[in-house]
């Protein structure tokens, strides 16, 4: 009779199906089996059980098991010390979960643990700031859910120790802040940014104008754009543009055609995306004359090399046809062919009048 001996794969599978099952004490109890009867686990039986221990919040077990898998030569890989690092975030252990970071990052190294960390008088490791900051800028770049309240919470244990955010962390947690829809909390965190001795730079600024204009919150953004101003940061095109967008999105033209003016009068010239979205806004609020007029402007400092600007001012002349066929003919005589898209525009406008000759 010949008995059967699990293998590494068998082990595996009844250990990960413990795991996912909640019975981690089982698992473990598989894996002490395992290793007696001389198979070695692999790092994703490892990762299994240490993964299952975190979820349950016991974090001594997950360390103790994690030595041991050192211990045993089994060389952890990004899934296993992703796992500890957000286990030990959530847990609230952050100062684990930054040297187990740093553990990562390779920190074996002497020169590494002196970049990942900062010792006292009595010999004792602890993050510093380029750990802190790391981290925030991986967590918010995760795109996971719960990764960024981690993030969050690294933040606040940074500032907590004494230590400033560069604004390259203040950048990450804004901009992640924003995208996941929590304004109040970008806000806020800019608010500590002017209280800091770290200003806001123009790509923060324009990230928290731009972001508050696709929420719809346009006085905020304007607002914001005027504090800009104020703290001596000016605005580039780019944040010049994102707010002509939200006004012509909250059917404010008036304010779009006002602040191409200023940001002309300011020495910023508009580039063919300004003039882009500022047409077609115009062209959806009827201002046809005022259309035109910025595609006028637009030939003289941004002649574009596409066709953008022509089809959103034709489309928006369907019923000015004879303008139409000036712009048409002026675009030949730039030497722009005709492209099919326009042709297909000028034919509806003609055929919304009646006018198929």
């Amino acid at each position: 009779m010949h008995l059967f001996i699990p293998d590494v794969y068998t082990y595996a599978i009844l250990i990960d199906s413990f795991c996912k099952s909640g019975l981690t004490q089982q698992a473990r109890n598989w894996l002490n089996e395992m290793i007696q009867n001389g198979c070695s686990p692999n790092v994703g039986t490892y990762t299994a059980i240490i993964h299952a221990y975190l979820k349950q919040r016991k974090i001594s077990d997950a360390n103790d098991l994690f030595e041991s898998m050192l211990t045993q030569g089994c060389i952890p890989n990004v899934v296993t010390f992703t796992a500890l690092t957000d286990g030990y975030c959530k847990a609230g252990h952050i100062e684990r979960a930054c040297h187990i970071y740093a553990r990562m990052k390779g920190s074996s190294d002497t020169s590494e643990v002196d970049l990942h960390f900062k010792v006292d008088l009595d010999g004792n490791k602890e993050p510093n700031v380029v750990t802190f900051g790391a981290m925030v800028d991986d967590l918010c770049k995760a795109h996971k859910v719960g990764k960024l309240d981690d993030a969050q919470e690294i933040f606040a244990k940074m500032s907590e120790r004494g230590y400033s955010p560069s604004i390259y962390t203040y950048s990450s947690l804004i901009d992640r802040l924003f995208k996941d829809k929590r304004l109040d909390l970008a806000v806020k965190v800019l608010s500590k940014m002017l209280e800091s001795f770290c200003p806001p730079n123009v790509v923060i600024y324009t990230e928290m104008v731009d972001g508050l204009c696709k929420v719809g919150k346009i006085d905020e953004a304007s607002k914001l754009m005027l504090m800009m101003e104020e703290k001596g940061c000016h605005p580039k095109v780019v944040t010049y543009t994102a707010m002509i967008d939200g006004f012509g999105k909250a059917g404010k033209v008036k304010s779009c055609l006002e602040l191409i003016e200023k940001m002309g009068n300011k020495g910023c010239a508009p580039n063919c995306i300004t003039y882009s979205a500022a047409i077609k806004h115009c062209c959806a609020a009827g201002l046809l004359d005022e259309a035109l007029q910025l595609l006028e402007e637009m030939k003289q400092t941004s002649w574009p090399k596409h066709m953008a600007g022509h089809l959103k001012v034709i489309e928006g002349f369907r019923r000015e046809y004879l303008i139409s066929l000036g712009i048409l003919e002026d675009m030949s005589n730039n030497n722009f062919l005709p492209i099919i898209p326009v042709y297909r525009l000028l034919i509806d406008s003609y055929q919304k009048a009646g006018r198929l000759e």
